[in-house]
């Protein structure tokens, strides 16, 4: 099985004229081609289900089966075989799925008919196709436009590919597309993508540092995108996981800093913060309606105290989430994207210092003491309960966590999760005292926006809230003690 590397952006009437004006797309010859391509499926979607695609595509008379295997620690890219069959039917004797599903319980789900017109690019270092998409996908009675731009490397560096996608977003400001034809099929039929937490990162254990740090970004990135369909469509947890896959690709900047040029890293520093704001807001309102205000009732506040805030706080989220899916559909997150896949797939002497060529196990002990550094000092500071203090330890811990989980392949499974774990039970207790405060700040922040008959209720959140925190507070201690005892395991 081949591996597909491919990026797809959504194009406007507008957006596409600009880039058929475009000197490299005038001077290249246009191929037009319909297609009409069929997906298949069991009645319990038992492929889907797996992440795995079947259709068959017909092309003038001529059909062609292709499968497709879930992303896994690529953004752009994931398995696919094609080959060509005698009908519209699927034929599996020759496939990775001969064995995984009988043919017999394969039937069509949906289709897609499209208008192709496509151009083959022959770059210094890449091959790539770019190709015009429009038409629609059709299931059942209920149908969506497509009108697509698809990239795909047809032979050669991925790095070609995504400088060549950045420097058409540079010319004709593109948007990313989030949803594959396929899933934009599925979700007509009723099954939504479902987010995904992120992957198991497995580094060789004596891989060199550029190595790990793309593949690392690379990792984070799919994780990233995998989440971006579902949170445009107001999916909480989509939101979530797109907040984390941020802070990692954030930890992960700021991990390996030291060797990077510095120029780039804020540059991206920067706008992750900013596009994290927005789903923080998200996930913040997320949290208030669908998890603080719930345990609240089922501990003890009011009901009718906790009904007046979940009416009060539901236009605030239904906004915050507008907020998030205009952030997704923003050029200039797609620029954001681009320019982290551009940049990662570059040579090391050209993303940062010579240090790059070494070994993770050399470099990597060093990297981790300025992180665990930090923490150690924060957590020094942090013997009040100063939310202040009690918030920075917060952020630091995450990231240290999840540089160890970046780094876990290349030392002992044993001792990485023990220290971890650590980590981990400190960062929950953190997390419960800023949920908390959380809670506290959004109910005040509906009574201040001219709700101010929510004064009681926003009272009685409050003081639920702070007996929460109080909880949390008394278990502090401890769990700092032991992670301040930890023997760190990159020693």
């Amino acid at each position: 099985m081949s591996t597909e590397t491919e990026l797809k952006f959504i194009v406007s009437p507008e957006a596409r004229a600009g880039l058929e004006r475009l000197p490299k797309f005038q001077n290249t010859k246009p191929n037009h081609q319909a297609q009409s391509s069929v997906y298949y499926d069991t009645p319990q979607y038992a492929l889907v289900r797996q992440g795995i695609l079947l259709r068959v595509r017909d092309i003038g008379g001529s059909f062609i089966q292709t499968i497709k295997t879930p992303r896994e620690h690529e953004a752009a890219a994931r398995g696919e075989q094609e080959e060509e069959v005698q009908s519209g039917q699927p034929e599996l004797a020759r496939s990775p799925l001969k064995t995984t599903v009988d043919p017999e319980a394969l039937s069509p789900v949906f289709r897609t008919e499209i208008n192709r017109t496509s151009r083959l690019f022959n770059l210094d270092h890449a091959i790539i196709e770019a190709a015009f998409d429009e038409g629609a996908v059709v299931a059942g009675n209920r149908h969506e436009p497509i009108r697509e731009l698809e990239l795909e490397l047809k032979a050669g560096d991925p790095a070609g590919l995504h400088r060549f996608a950045l420097g058409l977003h540079e010319q004709v400001p593109l948007v990313l597309g989030l949803e594959a034809k396929s899933d934009r099929g599925f979700r007509l039929l009723g099954l939504p993508p479902h987010p995904v937490k992120a992957p198991k990162l497995e580094l060789e254990r004596e891989i060199r540092t550029f190595p790990a740090f793309r593949q690392i970004i690379s990792s984070v990135l799919s994780h990233l995108l995998a989440n971006a369909g579902p949170a445009l469509h107001g999916d909480a947890e989509g939101v979530h996981q797109i907040r984390i896959a941020i802070r990692r690709l954030r930890s992960a900047l700021m991990l390996f800093q030291p060797h990077l040029n510095r120029t780039a890293v804020a540059g991206f520093e920067a706008e992750l913060k900013r596009s994290g704001r927005v789903f923080g807001e998200t996930r913040d309102w997320d949290v208030f309606c669908l998890q603080s205000l719930p345990e609240a009732r089922a501990g003890g506040v009011p009901h009718d105290w906790v009904d007046l805030l979940a009416a009060a706080a539901g236009p605030g989220r239904a906004a915050a989430h507008t907020g998030s899916e205009r952030e997704l559909s923003d050029p200039r997150w797609t620029g954001l994207i681009l320019g982290l896949l551009a940049w990662v797939h570059e040579e090391p002497d050209f993303v940062g210092q010579e240090a790059l060529s070494r070994r993770l196990r050399r470099t990597g002990p060093a990297l981790l003491d300025r992180v665990a550094q930090k923490a150690s000092r924060r957590a020094r500071q942090a013997r009040s309960d100063s939310s202040a203090d009690l918030h920075a330890l917060r952020k630091t811990l995450k990231k240290l966590r999840y540089d160890c989980e970046f780094m876990a392949g290349i030392y002992s499974r044993k001792r990485v999760k023990s220290y971890r774990k650590l980590c981990e039970d400190l960062q929950d207790l953190l997390g419960a005292i800023n949920d908390a405060a959380g809670t506290t700040r959004l109910a005040e922040l509906l009574r201040a926006e001219g709700h101010s008959e929510l004064a009681p209720a926003a009272g009685a959140l409050a003081e639920w809230s702070a007996a929460r925190r109080n909880e949390a507070l008394q278990h502090v201690p401890d769990a700092l003690r032991e992670f301040e005892a930890a023997a760190p395991f990159w020693k």
